[in-house]
């Protein structure tokens, strides 16, 4: 076996993680992280097997990469899995997982989805108006962050006036769980995250008083149901915690990485102009090549063995939804855009099984709308690189460009 080009957590490797991915695939599709001592799946045909055999694979392990004293990469387990408002959804296996997924569908039922889409229409004609009047933008700050960052206080009932103040700690969650902070900045990111959980858990409780017609009032009424009906209410808490930090970051990434392919591939901008009927196909795509979470832990509950390597009870590992996406036996020519792809929604972009991404019909919508919106106004964006490149935010969890500098016209 050859050795890896570099490490995991490598700065390199964390702006371009593919190169790594396909040493991966072809070297070591069961590969253990010297530094911290997990395993990495990085195949399609692995990664889909772990998804289907969650007796196996448990979700019940809430991980983050970070440092030690010594500046050392570490894997921990936070344990919050095993709390009564942290094992909700994501983290959680079985019954209960089935039992919070079921109740938690009633808050994207088909006529509060039709709701939304005029939401996030009248959200992406506001942002997409300020850029073409501002025509020099950064379409990370003014587009892509705003639209999901409002659509999320708009679901959930929250005063738009609190938009900043909940992505500065949606940001916060996100760099614990694998950013790799430095260490004086995690207690301070720790206090970030400790200050959203306490905004939660007050919005919920007002709203048990008297439930509203938006989210935070479907997960009141279902904790006043109690778990036999909806859920206890530590489990709405930890169900809303989720929503706000995993219901607004990978969208970021997506709108990004959508509208940056649609500027910069030769040819794509007039294609989609004139043929918006292609924008659905174009956004699985986009998911598919820059997926915006690169992946997510499990841990195994027996031995088994996978792809050749037998794995330990306990074994802690990550599945590599971004590699499996480019992963040569399932999408030939994997790097290549291609909105004719016969298997076009087969990628692993917003999970698959029993763990499928509960807000993937919202991203989707987004993203379509947005570009609709964009591409109906503008007659074109080019995008303006800096000095050094485009820079993604250096994460092993979420693929997200830090910035997109550009003109609208």
């Amino acid at each position: 076996m050859a050795d890896p080009p570099r490490s995991f957590f490598d700065p390199e490797t964390l702006q371009d993680p593919y190169p790594f991915y396909a040493w991966l695939r072809s070297e070591a599709p069961v590969w253990r992280v010297p530094e911290t001592g997990h395993w990495v799946l990085s195949r399609y045909a692995d990664v889909r097997r772990a998804c289907l055999e969650p007796e196996t694979f448990s979700s019940r392990l809430a991980a983050v990469v970070t440092r030690d004293e010594t500046g050392a990469v570490r894997l921990v387990d936070t344990g919050i899995a095993s709390t009564p408002k942290g094992s909700v959804l994501g983290v959680a296996d079985g019954a209960p997982h089935a039992r919070h997924r079921h109740t938690v569908t009633r808050a994207f039922s088909a006529r509060r989805m039709r709701q939304l889409a005029d939401v996030v229409r009248a959200i992406a004609v506001e942002c997409v108006d300020a850029c073409l009047r501002a025509r020099e933008v950064d379409l990370v700050r003014d587009l892509a962050r705003p639209v999901p960052a409002r659509l999320m206080a708009a679901m959930l009932g929250l005063p738009r006036s609190d938009d900043e103040r909940l992505q500065v700690w949606s940001d916060a969650a996100i760099s614990l769980m694998g950013a790799l902070p430095p260490r004086e900045e995690i207690e301070r990111k720790h206090r970030l995250v400790a200050e959203l959980e306490a905004y939660l858990a007050e919005k919920l409780e007002i709203a048990l008083r008297a439930p509203g017609e938006d989210v935070i009032g479907e997960l009141a009424r279902l904790a006043l149901a109690g778990p036999a009906d909806g859920l206890s209410r530590d489990e709405a808490k930890g169900v809303l915690y989720q929503l706000v930090v995993g219901g607004s970051e990978t969208t970021v990434g997506l709108l990004a990485s959508a509208v940056r392919f649609a500027a910069e591939l030769p040819g794509m901008w007039e294609r989609l102009h004139s043929g918006p009927d292609e924008i659905p196909a174009f956004v699985e795509e986009s998911v598919r090549i820059e997926t915006p979470a690169l992946g997510n832990y499990r841990r195994t509950t027996r031995e088994v063995e996978v792809g050749g390597v037998g794995l330990p009870e306990g074994s802690t590992l990550a599945l590599l939804w971004a590699s499996a996406n480019r992963d040569e036996a399932e999408f030939p020519d994997p790097d290549r855009f291609d909105l004719h792809r016969p298997n076009l929604k087969s990628h692993l972009g917003f999970g698959y099984g029993t763990h499928f991404c509960l807000g993937a019909a919202v991203a989707r919508m987004e993203t379509r709308i947005v570009l609709e919106e964009l591409l109906a106004r503008a007659s074109g964006v080019r995008i303006v690189e800096p000095e050094g490149g485009l820079r993604f935010v250096p994460t092993v969890f979420v693929r997200r460009l830090e910035a997109l500098p550009a003109e609208v016209a």
